[in-house]
C-alpha cells in the first residue's frame, strides 16, 4: 500500500500545496480529511461497536486526500460508532502532526477541533471575514467528499453491504479499492465526482487546541482569514 498511498513530501508537496491554493485561496493546504461509512454484514463479538445511529452495522474508514482527489492516507480499522475526531486523534497520522514529525495544514469539517495543523470552518459565522473563510474552505475541503464519491461510484461493492466474515477482511478490500483509485487517477482514467455525504453530527462541540510550542488553530485560522479579505 505504501508504493501507491503516500503523504506528499519535498517538491511533490510544494505541487500539492500550490494547486490546493488554486481551489479556494487558503495556502499552505497539504489535503483534506474526512471519513466515510462502509456496511459489514453483523459481525461476531461486540456488534453494538459497528452499529451508527441509523442501526447499521458499519466501519468508519478516515482518509486524507490531495488536491487531484489521490488518497495520501487511509486509515481503515475503526467501528462504525467511533466517531471522526476520535479516529483522528488515536491515528498516526495525528501523532505526527502532534510531533512535528509532518508539517503543513489539512482541511476538514466542523466535527473535528480546531488545530494549529488541521483547520475547520466558523462555527455560525458572524461576520464577512468569516464568512469568506468558510466559502474557500468548503471549495478546497469539498475534495475529499469527491474523492469518495468517486471511490464509490469506481467500486459498488462500497456502495451496499460488504458480505465478507470478517471486519477486517472488510478493511482490506476498502485500502485496495483506495489503491486502485489513485491508480486510476495517475492513468487518467474517467473519474465520477458525486459527493456522498454520510458525515456524523459532532458529538459534542469540538474543543480547539491550545497551541503545543506554537500558535493555536483557531488564531491561525483567524489570520489566514484576514489574510482572504485581502486578496
Amino acid at each position: 500500500m505504501d508504493q501507491f498511498i503516500t503523504f506528499p513530501t519535498g517538491e511533490r508537496a510544494r505541487k500539492v500545496m500550490h494547486k490546493f491554493g488554486e481551489k479556494g485561496g487558503i495556502r499552505g493546504i497539504f489535503g483534506a480529511i474526512d471519513c466515510t461509512h462502509v456496511r459489514i454484514v453483523k459481525p461476531k463479538g461486540n456488534q453494538l461497536f459497528y452499529i451508527n445511529r441509523k442501526g447499521y452495522h458499519l466501519m468508519n474508514i478516515q482518509a486524507v486526500c490531495d488536491a487531484n482527489r489521490c488518497f495520501t492516507s487511509v486509515l481503515a480499522k475503526f467501528p462504525g460508532s467511533a466517531h471522526d475526531s476520535h479516529i483522528f486523534s488515536q491515528s498516526a497520522l495525528c501523532a505526527d502532526f502532534e510531533a512535528g514529525r509532518k508539517s503543513g495544514i489539512l482541511l476538514g469539517d466542523a466535527g473535528y477541533a480546531c488545530k494549529s495543523y488541521l483547520l475547520t470552518p466558523y462555527d455560525n459565522a458572524r461576520s464577512r471575514i468569516e464568512g469568506r473563510f468558510n466559502k474557500r474552505h468548503a471549495r478546497q475541503r469539498v475534495l475529499i467528499e469527491q474523492a469518495f464519491g468517486c471511490l464509490k461510484r469506481r467500486f459498488h461493492i462500497l456502495h451496499g453491504e460488504i458480505r465478507l466474515p470478517s471486519p477486517t477482511k472488510v478493511c482490506a478490500v476498502v485500502v485496495a479499492c483506495c489503491v486502485l483509485h489513485n491508480m486510476a487517477i495517475r492513468r487518467n482514467l474517467p473519474d465520477f465526482y458525486d459527493v456522498i455525504d454520510d458525515r456524523q453530527p459532532p458529538e459534542e462541540a469540538a474543543r480547539p487546541d491550545q497551541g503545543h510550542g506554537g500558535r493555536s488553530g483557531p488564531v491561525i485560522r483567524d489570520e489566514i482569514a484576514r489574510l482572504l479579505m485581502l486578496a
